[in-house]
């Protein structure tokens, strides 16, 4: 094997590895990738040649070794002992790794082949493996690969330079796809805690999160602001007679109705259970009293249908404060 190493240092300099480099210092990342795929071709010679060199077993070996680095996380570890072992799946996740180095090899490089390698990287997200430790433990696969198929082509595969630009490229894409995937993952799943955070899921409304992180702000880019607080009535026996889907409806309403009434400078938020929170910048209880009559009367107007033709007609009981007449504290 030492002979394998030193062989494969003089891939390097015959090799497509200098231009890599430029083209992920400078480039954009989908270029990147374009041109990868470009280089990453490999004829149906050199396809062969590679699977004559290297057997099966030897890839099942390479593939158990890949594993184990995997486990030296703690980590890693403990997730494959709960989430595979227990399950009986780790004969499954070792064939498809087998799978995956097979088509290294073998596979053009077309969109089943990177939908592969992008799968990889969600199913690393959703397991909690960390990407530093999937890119070393990759990088031990490729490169022990590579020492297999040195050590037994010889100086003669060496002299294939556009094998081993290919198989080059190719690593770079099972690593840039993977870690794509990955970081849209995470991405996605902070968008949406964001959402979670600002936005109430059932209405739509802002969370009482957001109101209690920003309100002090809001108020204090205000020379006045009237500070409304408002129920559902009977929301409780709403719950407890129609059940909680038709609460929900309730709720959905009391948004509707309420989005419709108030300017869209004015903050409304959904503050607990059946509690509602209205800011209305630049206004005073006069206005208050005014718009409280408009709401009155669209609830009046628009009641909930049922499906067996029943309608239920909401109200709402209000209390207001004026800011900073009436205190600066909310």
């Amino acid at each position: 094997m030492g002979e394998a190493f030193a062989m494969r240092d003089e891939i390097k300099p015959i090799s497509i590895w200098d231009d890599l480099v430029e083209v992920f210092e400078g480039g954009e990342g989908k270029d990147s990738i374009d041109w990868l795929i470009e280089r990453a071709a490999l004829a149906p010679r050199d396809t062969d040649l590679l699977k004559r060199l290297v057997k099966d077993s030897e890839i099942e070996a390479l593939v158990d070794d890949f594993l184990q680095s995997l486990l030296q996380s703690e980590q890693t570890r403990q997730l494959v002992e709960e989430k595979i072992v227990l399950k009986g799946r780790l004969e499954e996740i070792k064939g498809k790794l087998v799978e995956f180095v097979k088509k290294i090899l073998s596979a053009e490089v077309d969109e089943s082949y990177l939908e592969m390698r992008r799968h990889i990287g969600r199913i690393h997200y959703l397991a909690g493996v960390p990407t530093f430790t999937f890119v070393v433990s990759y990088a031990r696969l490729f490169l022990a690969l590579m020492d297999t198929l040195v050590e037994r082509g010889g100086k003669a595969l060496l002299q294939r330079r556009e094998i081993f630009d290919a198989l080059l490229c190719r690593s770079f894409i099972d690593i840039a796809l993977p870690m794509e995937s990955y970081w849209r993952e995470v991405i996605s799943r902070l968008v949406r805690l964001e959402s979670e955070v600002v936005r109430d899921p059932l209405t739509g409304l802002y969370s009482r999160r957001f109101v209690e992180m920003k309100l002090q702000e809001i108020l204090r880019e205000t020379e006045k602001a009237l500070i409304w607080m408002a129920d559902l009535d009977g929301f409780k026996q709403i719950n407890d007679k129609y059940g909680h889907a038709v609460g929900d409806m309730a709720l959905r309403q009391v948004a509707r109705i309420l989005c419709k009434s108030f300017k869209g400078k004015d903050i409304i938020a959904r503050y607990g259970g059946d509690e509602f929170l209205i800011v209305l910048l630049d206004a005073d209880r006069k206005i208050g009293r005014k718009l409280s009559k408009q709401v009155d009367k669209m609830f009046s107007l628009n009641p909930i249908c049922l499906s067996n033709g029943r309608k239920i007609c909401l109200s709402m009981t209000y209390g207001m404060a004026e800011y900073p007449t009436e205190g600066r504290d909310v």
